[in-house]
């Protein structure tokens, strides 16, 4: 008898008990299963891995948000790939270095798709180890320069740089486990690009693993109170028991062969207490703070504008709106200007390796650049920089660098042909107006012939 009152017990307070742990889990945060480590990773290589997980979707918190940022990032330094120019090059003229980068771009596909694998595995890691090798290409059956990268954490690499420059890499090399040799790149078939010591979205990992927690405990939440969940007062367990068996009924039985319990949605009546289980508003506004000032932080600590986070009802005003553009050119300008130096040098390596000497190079002035490429750049484009130009108060190459899928030497070029045709046009105006005035000087006025405007 007593087996069976300890069962009965446990059945009938089970949801009670359960509903309350799991609303204090969710509401106030008091319970241990809500601790987590909120103190980020302490190392590159930590920050390294995680950042990789995460966007590789293996089953962690912060996994969307930070595929989210990543390929957002991503987007933005490499754009729409590389513009390559050769200033010295006439664009009529034939060329054979501009035909081998063209193919080197067009091999590698640093137009597209590899180019933004590279700029993501930068986000990464911190570093980019490029290699260069010369190969026959499969389809083409034409010997071209590949690049490889070659993943930090997979390959442990060394590299040894000069004794009287320690900014300057002469050498790397590396030994997987089934290598009977070291594998070895001297200076000139490689490139490596480096961003600092720890990757760019490191301090924002926790943040993103937070945000992800309290949208599941928000989940949680709704779970638990979206249905109601009954509660009845009883004098004592007796009572309770009788209770019990009077909200059963028998023509309903369960799966199990036991008849089912009263459903909340239809009438009752008792001589009792009743009413339903309900969140604390408190702890959900607790939590709901925290949201907002994590998401803040991480927007703030990524460079990644809180509403394309999915976060549109804490964006600002319209005034933050036009700053977007500055943010993002901002954030990612830095990025963007080692990225140009590094296929700056990945061109002049593989010009080398394909037979063509330095001084040709040289005199071609091969020119890089990597213009962010959107429909409010656009926009800004025109509504404030073009201005900004015309006033004098930009120059012409930084503006033109801006402008998205255009041979910035070719607009640069005919910009200044407009610009000297005006001032061509200007000095001949001014002139005849000068001849004009002094034909005129001394006659009478009905000999005065019309001066130019």
């Amino acid at each position: 008898m007593k087996k069976a009152k300890q069962s009965l017990v446990k059945r009938f307070l089970q949801a009670t008990v359960e509903g309350i742990k799991d609303a204090s889990e969710v509401l106030t945060g008091m319970v241990s299963g809500i601790v987590k480590k909120r103190y980020g990773y302490a190392t590159p290589e930590s920050q390294r891995k995680r950042l990789r997980s995460l966007y590789n979707a293996e089953g962690h918190n912060g996994q969307t948000l930070a595929k989210t940022i990543i390929n957002g990032l991503t987007a933005w330094i490499a754009g729409n790939g590389i513009n390559v120019t050769l200033k010295k090059v006439k664009k009529e003229d034939k060329s054979p270095l501009r035909d081998c980068i063209q193919e080197f771009l067009e091999f590698n596909k640093l137009y597209s798709n590899k180019l933004q694998s590279f700029v993501r595995n930068g986000l990464f890691d911190a570093e980019v180890l490029l290699v260069l090798e010369k190969q026959l290409h499969p389809i083409f059956k034409k010997e071209f320069v590949k690049v490889r990268y070659i993943e930090k954490d997979l390959y442990n690499y060394k590299v040894e740089y000069a004794d009287d420059d320690p900014d300057v890499p002469i050498k790397v090399k590396w030994k997987l486990k089934d290598d009977k040799e070291e594998t070895t790149f001297e200076q000139g078939e490689f490139v490596l690009v480096q961003f600092g010591k720890s990757p760019k979205l490191g301090n924002s990992i926790s943040n993103l693993e937070r945000l992800d927690d309290i949208l599941k405990k928000f989940a949680d939440s709704n779970d638990l109170f979206g249905t109601p969940a009954p509660v009845f007062k009883t004098k004592d367990f007796n009572e309770a028991v009788l209770f019990r068996k009077a909200l059963e009924d028998p023509n309903r039985p369960s799966t199990d062969g036991k008849p089912t319990l009263w459903d909340a949605g239809n009438m009752i009546i008792i001589p009792g207490e009743a009413g339903f289980l309900e969140p604390s508003g408190a702890g959900a506004e607790s939590f709901k703070k925290e949201f907002e000032l994590r998401a803040q932080m991480a927007s703030g600590s990524t460079g990644y504008p809180i509403h394309l986070m999915g976060f549109v009802s804490l964006f600002g005003t319209k005034a933050g709106a036009d700053s977007i553009l500055e943010q993002i050119n901002t954030q990612t300008m830095e990025d963007r200007q080692i990225w140009k130096e590094a296929l700056y040098e990945l061109i002049v390596l593989q010009s080398i390796m394909m037979g063509f000497n330095i001084d040709e190079i040289r005199k071609a002035e091969i020119i890089t650049a990597l213009p962010l490429n959107t429909q409010f750049q656009l926009m800004m484009l025109s509504t404030y920089y073009l201005p900004m130009y015309e006033k004098g108060l930009l120059d012409l190459e930084s503006f033109v660098e801006m402008i998205p899928n255009v041979d910035p030497e070719v607009v640069k070029e005919r910009l200044i042909k407009e610009k000297e045709e005006k001032q061509d046009l200007d000095r001949k105006a001014l002139e005849d107006s000068v001849k004009n005035f002094k034909n005129n000087i001394g006659k009478k006025p009905t000999e005065l012939k019309e001066v130019a405007a």
